[in-house]
């Protein structure tokens, strides 16, 4: 459901949305392996922002989340963690350094926060 609300409310916010079928949209690909006993199950649209700057302000005015955390990966995309320290919801967001789209990777209702280790 949280990610149907992030699809609508970023379509809503801004006509400029992301399209999958443009030749300019990249999104990381998932291969998911098929068995006699899985579901017939299409795989979610991914919910993309044109930039981090809207991701960011739709999962602050949405949930209360701010940035806690940035990573480069490997590809040299950044990876951005939201977290609302009350609830303790959270997304994580890909935002491709080949085009600046920013996609929403994951999320949830509960976190923990852990101190990291002294060396």
């Amino acid at each position: 459901m949280r990610y149907v609300t992030i699809a609508l409310a970023l379509m809503l916010a801004s006509p400029a949305m992301a399209d999958p079928g443009d030749p300019t949209f990249s999104a990381p690909s998932v291969d998911v392996p098929q068995t006699s006993e899985a579901p017939d199950v299409q795989p979610a649209q991914p919910q993309c922002a044109p930039n981090l700057e809207m991701f960011a302000v739709h999962v602050g005015r949405s949930w209360g989340e701010r940035m806690v955390a940035r990573m480069i990966d490997a590809r040299g995309d950044l990876v951005v963690l939201f977290r609302n320290p009350r609830s303790g919801s959270w997304s994580m967001s890909v935002t491709y350094a080949a085009n600046g789209l920013t996609c929403m990777l994951s999320g949830g209702d509960s976190s923990e926060v852990r101190a990291e280790a002294s060396s």
